[in-house]
């Protein structure tokens, strides 16, 4: 029998392969069949870039050897690409092809999600079973009610800027997810399934600070980005500002975080006159809070 497929719509432009599919033992459908991810969609070519909305995940180690682990047993499998740990993301908001939006336009768009984002809580969800879509395999994050939340607030910014008749892509069906491979070989799905079923591995919690906007390129069977001057727009960005309890810097968020608690812990000392050294827990201070960045 051969078997039919067609195309929808795609969030990064044009339209997408959707396969057929079965239901996995926790009832998520999953294609039987794959289709290469790198198949050039409308508008895209050599050299063009995209302003799109990402969170990503640097310095998220524990992620990293959630992905590593995956990684290393799919890597004995033909036609996937491993995404490097560095370009891991999750797409959230597309925004348009950088040869089409004036510096203005993005400018003021980064301005009115600076203010809404601000709003906003971090971010937290867990990441633990990967899942296989039609081109590519992924970690979903569960619950995934924060990330819906700041991708509405983006397109309320975007709103701001254009007006809600012209904010791209549509506001339903977005499925978040951490892709760790993609397909570029259609062919069965079967043996990347049986090969996911038996990895053993523990759910990881991940909190994200920040989300950015970034100029997305797809030109080496990998998607990378560079800095188009607004990214990493931090969330509660108030908060950050006067209370110790979200990373108060971008780069070193953990030691900045254990700096507070060390000075408090100063504190106390000094008034029961204990004999500790000064600045021991401080130099111990850390936290599971990390600003991820792209």
């Amino acid at each position: 029998m051969r078997l039919r497929h067609h195309r929808r719509s795609d969030r990064r432009g044009g339209t997408r392969h959707q396969w057929p599919s079965t239901r996995s033992r926790r009832g998520i459908p999953r294609p039987t069949r794959f289709g290469d991810h790198w198949w050039w969609r409308p508008g895209w070519r050599i050299g063009r870039r995209f302003y799109t909305w990402h969170l990503t995940f640097d310095r998220q180690d524990e992620l990293h050897a959630l992905v590593a682990a995956y990684q290393a047993e799919l890597a004995e499998l033909p036609g996937l690409d491993l995404i490097p740990h560095e370009w891991l993301h999750l797409t959230m908001q597309g925004v348009g092809f950088t040869d089409e939006v004036s510096d203005e336009d993005i400018s003021a768009i980064a301005n009115a999600a600076r203010h809404r984002l601000a709003q906003l809580p971090p971010a937290r969800f867990t990441f633990h079973r990967a899942v296989v879509r039609p081109e590519a395999i992924a970690l979903p994050p569960r619950p995934a009610d924060a990330v819906r939340t700041i991708r509405s607030t983006v397109r309320e910014a975007i709103a701001d800027v254009w007006g809600a008749d012209r904010v791209p892509e549509q506001a339903e069906g977005f499925q978040p997810h951490v892709s760790m491979a993609y397909i570029n070989t259609p062919g069965l799905a079967a043996p990347i399934v049986a090969t996911l079923d038996r990895v053993t591995v523990a759910p990881v919690s991940v909190t994200v600070a920040e989300a950015s906007l970034i100029a997305l390129g797809r030109d080496s069977r990998v998607y990378q980005w560079t800095d188009p001057g607004h990214r990493a727009i931090q969330l509660a960005a108030e908060l950050t500002r006067t209370r110790s309890s979200a990373p108060a810097s971008r780069r070193e968020p953990g030691r900045a975080l254990g700096r507070s608690r060390g000075r408090a812990a100063l504190t106390r000392r000094s008034r029961a006159a204990a004999e500790t050294r000064p600045g021991a827990e401080a130099s111990g201070g850390s936290s599971r809070v990390r600003s991820s960045r792209c």
